[in-house]
């Protein structure tokens, strides 16, 4: 838009209605994250991890779940129960997990994928190593980056990694001088319109957040992470095929070349 000195023009902008996250987990471990996820502009509910079949109910209100804790009263029935839930609705996930836990973890114990979570410690950082081009990976020019740093090589940084998961991976966790270490960071459509998200050594809790040792990049992944849970489509397309006469035509199959 063009303003000449002292003319007065109206802009009509159109705004998309805000897109609800829902922090499920320790409200100790919310207080870590939330403040910050707000200050980015996302309009984030902290949900008590035992209210989780109260949530289960209300599902429609929110566009992505960040499930960083499980209860300890959700079995794995419970659990699958929930996912599926959130599937039907095309509510997406992102399911992270650290040092000896994370909600990878309880979804490899419930539904056996990914098949394993194992985790150990590293010498003051882990990287990712990005084996794939993915929108999670905005704005992040370096093929390996440093994802947590305790600042000190004296000090020993938790990570976490999955085995054998049937989405996609797209980052594998890495070290420097150690290599490789293992899968990292994955996904996988849930529905036309949702998606699981797998950001390994992301859980917010006791060995990582991002007011101590996240780096500039892993904050930009986990946003990232949450702009594409909230957009994610497989391309469904919707509308009525008819004839020239504009009937309907039952049954239809139509073809897109890509």
């Amino acid at each position: 838009v063009e303003i000449v000195n002292g003319q007065n023009i109206g802009v009509t902008y159109h705004m998309a209605t805000s897109q609800k996250v829902a922090f499920v987990g320790l409200v100790a471990y919310a207080d870590r994250i939330v403040p910050y996820l707000r200050e980015e502009g996302y309009e984030v509910d902290i949900i008590d991890q035992h209210n989780y079949e109260a949530l289960q109910e209300n599902l429609d209100e929110y566009a992505v779940i960040i499930f960083n804790d499980r209860s300890s009263r959700m079995s794995d029935d419970a659990l699958r129960l929930f996912v599926e839930k959130a599937d039907q609705q095309e509510v997406s996930i992102i399911f992270t997990s650290q040092y000896n836990g994370g909600t990878i973890r309880s979804l490899s114990e419930s539904h056996g994928d990914p098949e394993a979570v194992r985790f150990s410690t590293v010498p003051q950082y882990v990287n990712v190593k990005v084996t794939a081009d993915h929108p999670l990976f905005t704005g992040i020019t370096a093929t390996e980056f440093t994802l947590l740093d305790k600042g000190r090589d004296t000090l020993l940084q938790q990570y976490a990694i999955y085995e054998n998961y049937s989405g996609t991976t797209v980052g594998k966790m890495s070290h420097f001088e150690k290599g490789e270490l293992g899968d990292g960071i994955g996904f996988k459509y849930s529905s036309a319109n949702s998606v699981h998200i797998l950001l390994s050594s992301l859980q917010v809790g006791s060995y990582t957040n991002p007011n101590e040792n996240w780096t500039p990049e892993a904050k930009l992944l986990f946003t990232n992470a949450l702009d594409w849970a909230i957009a994610a489509s497989t391309g469904e397309v919707f509308g009525t095929v008819t004839d020239t006469e504009g009937v309907p035509i039952g049954n239809a199959m139509v073809e897109i070349e890509a």
